[in-house]
């Protein structure tokens, strides 16, 4: 049973640092002022400190050293204890897949497959495909949308962000965490992995 999750938004949190980072460039709070996609609408940036901010992401190389969720790294390690091959299927340049590999190596994540897709706007199809998930998981409900009529089961992280679709287009289980999912669904996961091992070695 093959687990595909996106990163950032699901396993780590892009948002927190970049708060943080605007905290110290801009010496004020970041506050959320709505749901906007864009982080300069949500946190009320103009174009030069959005700019200032991107910059600053890059040249600190603050993508590599992002901090995962509450309880996600534990959810992804149990996963993998039960036999669950997992593939990270990440919006981002190749550029940065050292840089994020070795971020989630060093939150203790090992024995992954890791891709990165270009962008957040590039599709993740060809790559969920070509590696055969049963699970996605991603908090933007366009990429889930991409892939309803090919995935089994779809997971939406919902971080409480504008999105492109309505949930109610998408066969998608709700959740706001990828612990919170796991969770529920641990006990429906092994089962269907021991199922198909089962039926593998008959």
């Amino acid at each position: 049973v093959m687990i595909a999750l996106d990163v950032d938004g699901v396993v780590l949190n892009l948002e927190q640092r970049i708060i943080e980072l605007g905290e110290d460039l801009f010496a004020r709070p970041m506050l959320r002022l709505n749901n906007r996609y864009r982080f300069a609408d949500r946190y009320g940036l103009n174009e030069l400190e959005i700019e200032q901010l991107w910059r600053e992401f890059d040249q600190r190389g603050l993508l590599g050293q992002l901090k995962p969720y509450a309880g996600a790294i534990e959810a992804i390690q149990e996963m993998q204890s039960l036999g669950m091959p997992i593939a990270f299927v990440t919006g981002i340049g190749s550029n940065w897949q050292a840089a994020r590999d070795a971020n989630l190596r060093a939150c203790g994540l090992r024995d992954f497959q890791l891709f990165c897709t270009g962008s957040a706007f590039e599709p993740k199809r060809p790559v969920l495909e070509a590696i055969g998930a049963h699970t996605f998981i991603d908090d933007r409900l366009r990429h889930l949308h991409d892939v309803q009529e090919l995935i089994a089961h779809l997971v939406w992280i919902d971080l409480g962000d504008e999105q492109e679709l309505d949930h109610s287009e998408i066969s998608a289980h709700r959740y706001p965490s990828l612990a919170t999912w796991f969770s529920c669904h641990r006990q429906e996961l092994i089962e269907l992995h021991q199922s198909n091992r089962q039926s593998r070695s008959e």
